[in-house]
């Protein structure tokens, strides 16, 4: 073996490893993540419904969590005018809003 063949497969190995890893990053978040699309959730200093919802790693947290992509909310639950959108860690959510 020499050093291109080596090279090449240690990189096949590593890409292999990624990708595995993130697959397991996606599942550990998605299965641990109590929210769903059009949730409305609170947290980060500002009100979000729920449009998307990613797989992260925040830092200074060893696990995965979900990231949330929303429209921003007023406090009376509508959408401001300007259709400003507003993200929120997981780890960050204060609270779900409940509608009556």
């Amino acid at each position: 073996m020499n050093k291109k063949t080596y090279d090449g497969m240690l990189k096949e190995i590593t890409e292999d490893f990624n990708e595995r890893k993130n697959k397991l990053m996606i599942r550990y978040a998605m299965e641990n993540n109590p929210y769903k699309k059009h949730d409305i959730i609170e947290g980060q200093g500002h009100r979000i419904e729920i449009l998307k919802i990613r797989a992260t790693i925040s830092y200074g947290y060893n696990y995965p969590s979900c990231f949330y992509t929303g429209t921003k909310l007023t406090k009376t639950n509508n959408a401001f005018k300007s259709g400003e959108e507003g993200n929120i860690y997981q780890n960050n959510v204060k609270r779900k809003i409940e509608l009556k």
